[in-house]
């Protein structure tokens, strides 16, 4: 996916349009809208100028950006606060458009977030499961008392009813929690990802997310102004390594989480598995997950890696 973060509706409309014209030629396989419907409060690195409550006509504008890029079902999932006003019926209105819900970077207490849930599940479309955004990040702490949006995510998940996002990259879960997630829903219920930004892959320095100065340091990045964790710069191999070398996760439910997981939810074809009739992507590794090669479509785009 390519994520767009909280943005103008002008500057949203335009990223959508140049990332539906990439899935058209298939070199993205879908769009991710992290906001703007948005939790002020636990908005993260989100750009606190760009949230608002829900807009049905912004999201039908999106959508129209879409398909006059060429690619009508671009969007594949959109991440909003239950508690944000016209939030309630919001899970309808993406399903009409087969954008999958995804509940995150909210305040809500947990029966906010299991209405919210159960709502996005009746109306899921792609592979009939609402996500779960970075699952703890972005969310209340977990507390006995108060369990907040965390204790509802995890069992809807629990249940087979929600797929929780996982960023396993060492800065944003503890070990221990990650070990738990997978405990609790395994690796058919998570979809591991990177979160990353532009400044995945590139060396230390300053660089921009939605308008903010992010400062990348070692494995961190981090908002300028606030501290707050600003995505990631792990790639999805990364997230793999640490979750099999630093986790302690098993091999086949690491790559299960990062691959076929994640096209079953988002009901991408094509992709997610090495069965006859797929593309073939592959990624081939030695047994310390160190990268050798990448198949891409069955192509060898980067001999020099061997």
């Amino acid at each position: 996916m390519g994520s767009l973060v909280s943005n103008t509706p002008d500057a949203l409309i335009s990223g959508v349009t140049t990332c539906a014209a990439l899935v058209a030629q298939g070199d993205l396989a879908g769009i991710h809208l992290e906001g703007p419907f948005l939790s002020m409060e636990r908005r993260g690195a989100q750009n606190p100028a760009a949230l608002c409550d829900v807009d049905a006509a912004l999201v039908g504008a999106l959508a129209e950006a879409a398909t006059a890029a060429g690619a009508p079902r671009a969007i594949a999932q959109m991440t909003f606060a239950p508690e944000r006003p016209g939030a309630a019926d919001l899970p309808a209105l993406l399903g009409s458009h087969a954008i999958l819900a995804a509940v995150g970077h909210t305040a809500c207490d947990a029966e906010a977030a299991w209405a919210s849930l159960r709502a996005s599940l009746d109306a899921a479309p792609r592979g009939g499961r609402p996500l779960v955004t970075h699952v703890f990040n972005g969310m209340a702490p977990l507390h006995h008392r108060a369990p907040g949006p965390v204790s509802a995510c995890l069992a809807a998940a629990a249940r087979g009813e929600a797929v929780l996002e996982v960023v396993g990259d060492g800065v944003h879960l503890a070990p221990a929690t990650v070990r738990m997630l997978f405990d609790l829903v395994g690796a058919q219920g998570i979809c591991l990802i990177t979160d990353a930004l532009a400044a995945s892959g590139m060396p230390d320095g300053t660089y921009t997310l939605g308008g903010q100065d992010v400062i990348v340091s070692g494995r961190t990045a981090r908002l300028a102004e606030g501290d707050s964790i600003a995505g990631g710069v792990a790639t999805m191999l990364d997230v793999v390594r640490w979750c099999v070398q630093a986790a302690g996760i098993p091999l086949l439910d690491a790559v299960t989480a990062a691959s076929s997981t994640p096209s079953k939810t988002l009901a991408l074809a094509g992709i997610g598995g090495l069965q006859a009739g797929n593309l073939a992507d592959v990624v081939v590794v030695d047994n310390e997950l160190s990268l050798h090669a990448v198949l891409r479509r069955g192509e060898w785009p980067f001999e020099d890696i061997l």
